[in-house]
Parts: C-alpha cells; structure tokens; sequence
C-alpha cells in the first residue's frame, strides 16, 4: 500500500509539473487510499472496529482517475474538432482567394489591355469551340468581321494617342448594341470580331447593320478622310448557308466581304460572295 500511495504521489507531481488537469484528481484519488490506509491501521490497532476501507478507496482513486481521462480526452478531441474547423475554414477561404486569383488572371489574359473586350487569344479559342459545337448540333454558326475605315488616315491627322481613343469609342459603341450571347473581340489593330452562335445569315447581317448605322450616327470626326466621319466596313458569314467546313475557312470568308465592303465604298455590309 505504502508503495502504491508513494508511486500516486509521484505521479500527481508529474502530472503538476505539466500543469495537466489529472494532477487534481490524483491528489483526491490519493487522499481517500490514505484514509482508507489509516482507518484500516487503526482497525488492526484495535482502535476503532470498521468495515476495510483500503480496497474501497483504492478503487475510488482508480474510477477517479479515468474519469478524469475521460474529461481530458473529450476535451482533446473537441479541441481537434475545432481545430479542423478552423483549417477547414481556412482551406475554403484560401480555395475561393485562389478561384478569385484564377478569374482574374483568366480574365487578364483574355481581355484587350486598350479596350477592354476580348482579345486575339480568347477569339481564336472561341471560335474553334463555337464551330465544333455548331457540327456537332447542326446549328447556325455567323461571324462579323468588322474594321474602322481610313484609321491609318486618322491617325496620322490626330496622332495615335487619338487613335486609341477612337479604338476605345468605338468599342464601346459596338458592345452596346450587341446581344448577350454573342463573342465580341479585338482582332487586331482597328479590326474586331462578333461571334455569333445559333444566329443565322438574315440575323447577322442585320447586327452588322445595326453596328454599321450606330458607328455612323455618332458623327465622330475625321478630317483626314473624305467623308469626314467615322465609318466602318463589315463582313458577315455563316457556317450552314456558305457551306464552309472549319472555322478558318469561316474567318476567311467573313474577312474577304468585309475588304470587298472597303473596295466597293466602304461604310457597308457585305454579306454574300
């Protein structure tokens, strides 16, 4: 007995030292083996005549002490839950900073530093989506390929600074009466691009058009042309009705109508071969 009180006591020390919360029960559990160590030694004194109580409290001591086990290792593990929470939290945080990081890369990389509408890059990887989902569904597939009239001229009368100006203007004039569900890009210099899926050749020209007039009713300046004002020359073409197979072949034609729109005037939509 007197080993087993010395070997507790030994360890509510250890346990007080690292401040764990064991340490108080132990010192109870102790505390009711040395009553019991007592009341027995002076019940073979012959002192006070009462039932053992060593084996009792030794047990006490011991259901004790798991209950204080028990205590700890729930409040480990709900320390671990919270713990996860927290790192789940945290994860999810960093996931959606991640996702927000990516769209935004995803949107510099697409986008037009100038003006703002979508780049070579995103047209070319449009395009060659938009065809093979058009085979694939045997739906109308148009293009508008579209270019500011005498921009050379224009930029040598204002300078460039005015070009980039214009580039924008008239960027955001296009946009504004474009649908919705239409791709609309920078393809270079002062030419630009309308992708338009499930939009057939009476549909398209009649966008091209609608761009064609607003470029024009805006009157925007520019005397070093000879009719004064900012026009634009456009070509439309579409996958069913031109009977074109790919989507190179698609930008070619709609390319070609639109310099036979220049060659014959400019200011005009070309629709047809």
């Amino acid at each position: 007995m007197i080993f087993f009180v010395l070997y507790n006591i030994w360890i509510m020390f250890k346990a007080l030292k690292l401040k764990l919360q064991l340490a108080k029960s132990l010192l109870l559990g102790i505390l009711f083996v040395m009553i019991g160590l007592v009341v027995d030694f002076l019940n073979g004194m012959g002192v006070i005549n009462t039932p053992p109580l060593a084996s009792f409290m030794i047990m006490l001591n011991v259901l004790l002490v798991l209950f204080s086990l028990c205590r700890s290792y729930v409040a480990h593990v709900n320390k671990l839950k919270n713990v996860n929470n927290e790192l789940d939290e945290l994860v999810k945080e960093r996931t959606a900073q991640l996702h927000q990081a990516n769209e935004e890369l995803k949107k510099v990389v697409n986008t037009d530093a100038l003006t703002g509408v979508y780049n070579r890059r995103k047209f070319s990887e449009t395009i060659k989506e938009k065809f093979k989902t058009a085979v694939m569904q045997n739906d109308y597939l148009s293009l508008i390929m579209l270019d500011i009239d005498e921009f050379k001229t224009y930029n040598d009368f204002y300078g460039h600074v005015y070009g980039d100006d214009l580039l924008v203007r008239v960027a955001r004039l296009i946009k504004d009466v474009l649908p919705e569900n239409v791709i609309f890009s920078r393809y270079g210099g002062e030419e630009f691009s309308v992708i338009l899926p499930g939009y057939n050749l009476v549909e398209t020209k009649r966008i091209a058009e609608q761009i064609r007039q607003t470029i024009e009713n805006e009157q925007i300046e520019n005397l070093g042309s000879a009719s004064g004002v900012i026009t634009v020359s456009l070509g439309c073409a579409e996958r069913i009705t031109d009977q074109i197979h790919s989507e190179i072949e698609l930008i070619k034609v709609s390319d070609e109508r639109l310099y036979k729109s220049k060659s014959h005037g400019r200011n005009q939509v070309t629709f047809e071969s």
